[in-house]
């Protein structure tokens, strides 16, 4: 019953999942595994990213991030995380300067089991330099953004033409948003004067108590 949502709580209803599930689910997983593993986020995500290094932890596994995110994850919160090494590609100068330990494909190929590994869509060919080992692929809310796009087709192609299993948690409430019976929650908490809702094809289902909505 969508209408269940509306109503105002801070809890998750049954069949709900929270962020934190969604670390489980990727840990039970890669337990014991040793398949390469693959994650695409949204490397603005600082939670996220932090989030992701203590996975690797629990798998005693090294997480590997490309530059560009290394680089927002040790300016936003102070943490060094080896990077991959990107082949054919001129870094800003600001990349060329980092200290962090810079890890080749060769090495994780050796190893594969050993990597918990970064790749986001500009760089989804260079998935090719794993071609012929087992691997899991996670996306986790990094673009593309929406299934049955064309880009996303590319993406999952190129996860197919590997022989990975595609594991996807995009088109779920999670990762920096709210359930609707939590929003309510919080318009009511706070009695909000005014409300705007974005990235909804029915704005108007909110019908904030006591606020009004633009």
């Amino acid at each position: 019953d969508p209408e269940k949502y509306r109503q105002p709580g801070k809890d998750l209803y049954p069949g709900c999942i929270s962020e934190q599930k969604i670390y489980e689910q990727i840990f039970d997983i890669l337990d014991k595994r040793n398949e390469l593993a693959v994650f695409n986020c949204y490397n603005r995500d600082i939670e996220l990213m932090k989030h992701l290094c203590k996975l690797s932890e629990r798998l005693e596994r090294t997480i590997v991030f490309e530059p560009e995110s290394a680089y927002i994850l040790k300016q936003m919160s102070g943490i060094e995380v080896p990077m991959i090494e990107l082949k054919n590609q001129n870094s800003p100068a600001y990349q060329i300067e980092m200290k962090q330990e810079r890890i080749a494909a060769e090495t994780i190929r050796k190893n594969p089991g050993n990597y918990l590994l970064q790749n986001s869509y500009a760089n989804i060919l260079t998935l090719t330099d794993f071609d012929g080992i087992k691997g899991e692929y996670f996306h986790l809310f990094g673009e593309p953004l929406v299934e049955g796009t064309k880009t996303w087709k590319i993406m999952t192609n190129v996860v197919d033409k590997l022989g990975w299993h595609f594991h996807s948690f995009s088109n779920l409430y999670s990762f920096s948003h709210a359930y609707p019976n939590q929003l309510v929650y919080l318009i009511e908490r706070i009695n909000a004067k005014s409300v705007v809702a974005v990235h909804s094809k029915h704005p108007e289902k909110l019908n904030p108590v006591n606020s009004r909505q633009y």
